[in-house]
C-alpha cells in the first residue's frame, strides 16, 4: 500500500513544526478501524495526543502505568464532550472484539501506541 493510502489526511501526520518551546515532530496518526464521523475522529485523536503529551515526560513509573493513566485521562475528556459510559485502551500489544452502540467506536494508533474508544451502555 502506498504511504499516502495508510494515513488519514485529516491529521498532520510526520510534519515538523516549530514552538516556543522547542522543535518537536508531530505523531503519524493511522486510523485502523472506526465507525464515527471525521468530525468526533478527529476531537478524540485530539484528546487522545494530548494525554499521551501530558505522560510523556513522567519519570518513576512503568510504561504500563503510563498507559492506565492515558487511559483515565482520554476517559474523563471524552466523557466530558459526549458524555458517559465510554471505554479507553491505551497500549501497544492488545486485541479487542467489543459490543459497542454503532458510531463509537475507534482503533488509531500513534507510531507504536495504540488506542481504542468506545461506548458501550
Amino acid at each position: 500500500m502506498a504511504e499516502a493510502d495508510t494515513h488519514d489526511p485529516r491529521f498532520g501526520q510526520s510534519n515538523e513544526h516549530e514552538e516556543e518551546e522547542g522543535e518537536r515532530t508531530a505523531k503519524e496518526v493511522l486510523i485502523r478501524n472506526s465507525d464515527m464521523s471525521p468530525e468526533e475522529e478527529c476531537v478524540i485523536v485530539g484528546i487522545a495526543n494530548s494525554a499521551v503529551e501530558e505522560v510523556a515526560d513522567l519519570q518513576g513509573i512503568f510504561e504500563t502505568q503510563k498507559y492506565s493513566k492515558m487511559s483515565g485521562i482520554v476517559k474523563r475528556e471524552v466523557e466530558s464532550k459526549f458524555g458517559d459510559g465510554w471505554y479507553v485502551v491505551c497500549g501497544k500489544n492488545f486485541g479487542t472484539y467489543v459490543t459497542h452502540e454503532h458510531g463509537t467506536f475507534i482503533h488509531f494508533s500513534f507510531d507504536d501506541l495504540h488506542v481504542c474508544v468506545f461506548r458501550a451502555r
